[in-house]
């Protein structure tokens, strides 16, 4: 296959704009395969599709469902299990869903883009053999993603160009991976202490009451709110901490300039 076809197999797996997504657009959302769906729906943990023109299209209760069943299972429960809570009758099912949706809103997330290794090489300026070796420590960061051949997934394009812009700045790539790795690590740990912040303060008081029906929607709530509210602190302390290191930087220059040193 080539890129430009896998270019258009991307375009084809993205939600379209009613949200909307066939079978095999919901198996790459969710990275299940359309077997497993199926399965699922014969035994009744995901509702059927709404069909139009014999073609059947999953919306965002599907996919919210389908991450918490993985989820569910990942975390030791057997389908029957699974089964079970959903279909309580005590709400606990629909309101795992409600929060589970809440916290795959759309928070602005980026569309990946599928890229041939030509392309990521014009782009960095570098030779095949340096291009493959960067090219493996990029998909153990989680950069790019080896789609097939030469063939690359972008997940976040946004921070490829951030890569580009510093090369075209006159930084290595190797020394701007060194930083994205970092960044990665620090982000990482950030993101942690926010959704323990979540399940201490806002889901451990809530499961302590008993978990009652007329909570779930504010948990959920709690749930939707809580991503941008990190992206937003995150961001304000680190504009705090560059401007910080910004002026002690120019302050050194200054300082060895005015000594008659470089």
């Amino acid at each position: 296959m080539s890129a430009s076809d896998f270019e258009g197999a991307a375009r084809g797996g993205h939600r379209a704009a009613n949200g909307l997504l066939t079978i095999d657009q919901l198996a790459r959302e969710v990275d299940v395969s359309t077997r497993n769906i199926r399965a699922l729906q014969a035994k009744g943990l995901l509702p059927p599709p709404t069909v139009r023109s014999r073609t059947g299209y999953y919306g965002p209760e599907h996919v919210a469902r389908l991450r918490l069943v993985r989820g569910l299972q990942q975390e030791g429960l057997t389908l029957k299990g699974i089964q079970r809570l959903l279909d309580g009758g005590d709400g606990t099912g629909e309101g795992l869903l409600r929060v589970r949706r809440a916290a795959d809103a759309d928070t602005g997330a980026e569309v990946p883009e599928v890229v041939a290794l030509a392309e990521l090489r014009r782009h960095f300026g570098v030779e095949r053999e340096e291009a493959t070796k960067l090219l493996a420590r990029a998909e153990r960061l989680g950069i790019v993603s080896h789609v097939d051949d030469d063939v690359y997934e972008v997940p976040s394009p946004a921070l490829i160009r951030a890569a580009q812009e510093a090369v075209g700045m006159g930084i290595g790539l190797s020394a701007a991976l060194d930083v994205i790795e970092v960044l990665s690590a620090q982000a990482r740990s950030g993101a942690q202490r926010f959704v323990k912040l979540f399940l201490s303060e806002v889901w451990g008081p809530f499961a302590n009451a008993g978990m009652p029906k007329e909570q779930w929607p504010a948990v959920a709530d709690a749930m939707e709110r809580t991503r941008p509210l990190a992206a937003q602190a995150m961001l304000a302390l680190f504009q705090q901490a560059m401007q910080r290191e910004v002026d002690q930087a120019f302050a050194g220059i200054a300082r060895r300039l005015s000594e008659g040193k470089r």
